[in-house]
């Protein structure tokens, strides 16, 4: 074999080697993984913004009306983890995310008003 066949064959098998690393590990990056389409509520046992958002939907029947996660972000790292991808996504680079958060599929939506606001037209 002579040297331009050898670099040919070294090159295809890098590139091949390249795309199948991005092909089985796509779906490792948290960012992209946990994507969802439905929203999705960061929340707090001991915020008081969260306590009213929690009133809210008690009282409107949220629950039984839309599909919505809910996470505490207590003691949860991978909660943390999650809001914290999501805010990024929202331009939120900084190291403090507010809570309550909710997450709708494309949009951001932070604090107890935006929220209510966000369910309420839900829910209309």
């Amino acid at each position: 074999m002579n040297k331009k066949n050898i670099y040919f064959a070294f090159a295809t098998l890098s590139l091949i080697g390249v795309g199948l690393f991005f092909i089985f590990n796509k779906n490792k990056n948290p960012e992209i993984s946990t994507l969802s389409t439905e929203p999705i509520l960061f929340y707090s046992i001991n915020c008081p913004h969260c306590q009213n958002v929690e009133k809210f939907l008690g009282s409107n029947e949220i629950r039984e009306k839309i599909k919505l996660t809910e996470k505490n972000i207590d003691n949860n790292t991978e909660n943390t983890n999650e809001l914290i991808s999501y805010a990024k996504k929202c331009g939120n680079e900084g190291d403090s995310v507010s809570i309550p958060f909710l997450w709708n599929g494309s949009n951001c939506f932070i604090g107890e008003q935006d929220i209510v606001n966000y369910l309420s037209g839900k829910i209309k």
